[in-house]
């Protein structure tokens, strides 16, 4: 792989419909790289990248005083036929550069005559490869490893579509994990989430229902081996199998549909699923959470069947994760990071004494013995 430095005319240069930081705004199929550059399918990616969160006013305004700066250098790809370049880094900054072009063609931008020729032609980097088939996998870990490695981490589903095509692209997990500094267990886990959330999106009848916010639900579901079982999941194909379990998951997920109405989500929380093996162990406590459809999942008791927890696996991956936190990352702590980490530290200062109490209270009733 290989960056290329030239300049491009600006409309030349169009924005990344299939961008992960979409992700959350709702699942969709990819748009195929020969259809990047119609004007449908870039009108509906500016509407995304427009999208207050992006704060692109605030980058639009940044450029009108200064101008477009030579370090501001976006990532691009060659679209085919020549159709101009597809951009991987820098959405926000073209975004900015065509509002900002907008206004001034409607004589509504205050700009001098130097901001307004820096307009004109941009200098981009273009990501070169003599495998052709390859371009797409490498701008894709180029976000990632840009993306994951800093302050502003992709969202769990962004970080799991990458995953995804890393995958698909043939990449080993040990090479993943190199790349992307995770462990194997959360890359698999991202992998699970990402299929399931791409199976719901393909049912006739819930795949309305598929989106983003649904992945720490499915991560939960999936992260307990009872569970999986249940769902008759199969790693190999990275499917649910038992559809009539999967109907009534992505029902428990969205809401069960009841004399015409649905009704509020039987799951409202991820955590709620910690609870699920131990219903599904009593076939009383299933058939009444199964025919009440107002019955929550946190509100079923199961008596003497206390919830496992697979805290050691789920402690192990964390703090995996700890130990990467950037150094810069913690440079910019904010008040509730501190907040955060007091109480990480002092709930293992009190499960550490918990263990050392019955401990002592052991040795003591086998010396008494």
């Amino acid at each position: 792989m290989r960056l290329e430095e030239t300049r491009a005319p600006l409309e030349r240069l169009f924005l990344d419909p299939n961008n992960p930081r979409f992700a959350d705004q709702g699942l969709r199929n990819p748009i195929s790289a020969n259809a990047m550059h119609e004007v449908g399918v870039q009108e509906r990616a500016e509407s995304r990248i427009n999208d207050e969160r992006y704060d692109v006013e605030a980058l639009k305004q940044s450029i009108a005083r200064n101008g477009y700066l030579p370090v501001d250098r976006m990532v691009v790809t060659r679209l085919p036929d020549d159709n101009g370049f597809m951009v991987v880094e820098g959405n926000r900054r073209l975004a900015a550069l065509r509002l900002l072009v907008r206004e001034d063609q409607a004589h509504e931008a205050d700009i001098t005559e130097e901001v307004r020729a820096s307009l004109r032609e941009v200098p981009v980097l273009v990501l070169e490869d003599d495998d052709p088939e390859a371009i797409e996998y490498k701008a894709r870990l180029l976000q990632g490893v840009r993306h994951l490695s800093s302050f502003k981490q992709w969202g769990p589903y962004q970080q799991a579509q990458l995953v995804a095509r890393m995958l698909e692209a043939g990449q080993e997990i040990a090479d993943i994990k190199e790349a992307l500094g995770m462990t194997a267990q959360r890359i698999s886990s991202l992998r699970r989430v990402f299929y399931a959330l791409a199976q719901m999106q393909t049912d006739p009848v819930y795949g309305d229902s598929a989106k983003p916010a649904l992945f720490s639900q499915f991560e939960e579901a999936l992260k307990i081996p009872a569970v999986r079982t249940w769902l008759s999941w199969d790693d190999a194909k990275a499917k649910i199998t038992n559809d009539e379990r999967r109907t009534l998951l992505y029902d428990w997920f969205i809401g069960v549909e009841d004399d015409g109405e649905r009704q509020d989500p039987k799951i409202v929380d991820a955590k709620d699923i910690r609870r699920l093996p131990s219903v599904l162990e009593s076939a009383k406590h299933m058939s009444r959470y199964l025919e009440d459809p107002r019955l929550k999942l946190r509100d079923v008791r199961v008596e003497d069947n206390p919830v496992v927890v697979d805290w050691r696996s789920i402690l192990e991956g964390n703090l995996e994760t700890l130990r990467r936190v950037p150094g810069y990352d913690l440079g910019h702590a904010t008040g509730s990071d501190m907040d955060l980490l007091i109480q990480v530290r002092d709930t293992c200062s009190e499960l550490i004494r918990q263990v050392e109490a019955i401990a002592s209270i052991t040795a003591e009733a086998t010396e008494r013995e």
